[in-house]
């Protein structure tokens, strides 16, 4: 492969990577481009190389087998064009995170980029939040949904989401190297900007966003002793922000605490309830292929699967139907069946492994901040956005493929 080529590719794709959480917010269908050709481009690289050893690796292999997996129970289920090639078209996710990890964020500049370029992202986003919460409108002129979500600078509210995922490397990165200082004024930025973080998360408006925030601050703490105390603070600073949305937002709090709460304890009876029993009853009936790419979309409607938790309920009927299962691992089994389940969950604990190598050892700030932002979408007691649909998956395939860019950096060097 000619050196100067590859080096020129390899900067194109450090700059397309950097600019790709921006792009996630106002360009989808640039990033979704530009992670095609980031999977495509080093898979040709590695054949002009003639290196394949990164995908020797274990979540890798899963990866690539759960995929052919989907693609054969898709064709089998009915080979509709339109599913066969959105089957296909799954394989780009894991490619492209380990295009990120083995290829383009291989050097700590490329890294250094990509931090910088998500900073600017989510700066943005909680801007337009702020904006939205104290003035009734952003700059782009997006303003409060009716149910009390703050959108940010997203057609729709994605703000929490997209936050979530991808606050947690400028975040935890800034505030836990800010706390290990020794100058007080930094270590009491560094609890402000926790305490701040967590407070946007409460005015954002969003249940599930809320509670990962919360969830992925206390993992942050068990690792990072200096986040500890921080941690609780910020939690604190949380619930004053959550009784202060009660004046200031009450239709985000009635959303968040009343709402919520009612549909945790009337949960068989929610649209989420209906969901998983429908799903459950597509598993029943098909556990060993599921019914191919996009299962339950194409066959929520049947009849056949109208079952709900109490017997004779037609849970929800066809009125509940959705575009996807809201949850990674309930799709993959209505996708692919048991065995695909099983795949699709061992792809991910085995990712999580390797992008956590060492992370006990040497907890950085950053690393940890990653470790977080690549977990919490894979956590399976949620409702969550599809594996594979832009923006949110785009965020955690960049901080997925960061996480793991930096336990490969991090990983002492292997003896000759």
């Amino acid at each position: 492969m000619n050196p100067a080529l590859d080096i020129h590719g390899t900067r194109t794709a450090v700059i397309a990577t950097a600019l790709l959480p921006l792009l996630l917010i106002h360009a989808r269908g640039v990033a979704e481009g530009v992670f095609a050709v980031l999977a495509l481009g080093f898979v040709l690289r590695c054949a002009l190389l003639r290196d394949w050893s990164a995908f020797r690796q274990a979540w890798v292999v899963v990866a690539l087998v759960y995929w052919a997996w989907l693609v054969f129970v898709t064709v089998l289920a009915g080979p509709e064009a339109e599913r066969v090639v959105a089957a296909l078209a799954w394989g780009r996710v894991p490619l492209a995170v380990l295009a990120l990890s083995a290829w383009v964020l291989a050097e700590e500049r490329a890294r250094r980029w990509l931090f910088w370029g998500t900073g600017i992202a989510v700066l943005w986003v909680v801007l337009e939040v702020w904006l939205q919460l104290i003035v009734g409108r952003g700059i782009r002129g997006m303003r409060r949904w009716p149910a009390g979500e703050l959108p940010g600078p997203f057609t729709r509210p994605r703000a929490g989401p997209f936050l979530v995922m991808g606050m947690w490397a400028p975040l935890i990165g800034t505030a836990g190297g800010w706390l290990a200082s020794a100058e007080a004024r930094q270590r009491a930025a560094g609890w402000a900007l926790l305490a701040f973080g967590l407070a946007t998360m409460v005015f954002v408006g969003q249940r599930i966003p809320l509670v990962f925030s919360v969830f992925g601050l206390l993992i942050a703490a068990a690792l990072l002793p200096t986040l500890r105390l921080p941690a609780i603070a910020a939690i604190g600073a949380g619930a004053a922000a959550l009784a202060v949305s009660s004046v200031v937002a009450p239709n985000a709090f009635h959303r968040l605490v009343v709402q919520f709460s009612s549909q945790l304890a009337r949960f068989p009876e929610s649209h989420y309830g209906q969901i998983l029993a429908r799903g459950l009853e597509m598993a029943r009936q098909h556990p060993l292929t599921g019914l191919g790419e996009a299962g339950f979309q194409f066959n929520c409607r049947d009849p056949a699967y109208h079952v709900g938790w109490e017997a004779g309920s037609d849970g929800g009927g066809a009125g509940m139907c959705v575009t996807h299962a809201h949850n990674h691992y309930l799709q993959a089994l209505t996708d692919a069946g048991v065995p695909g389940m099983l795949l699709f969950a061992a792809m991910a604990v085995l990712l999580l492994l390797a992008a956590g190598r060492g992370l006990l050892r040497e907890p950085r700030p950053l690393r940890v901040g990653l470790f977080v932002a690549a977990f919490l979408p894979l956590w399976p007691v949620a409702s969550s956005y599809n594996f594979t649909s832009l923006p949110m998956a785009g965020v955690w395939m960049v901080m997925a493929g960061w996480a793991l860019a930096e336990a490969r950096a991090a990983a002492p060097p292997e003896r000759g």
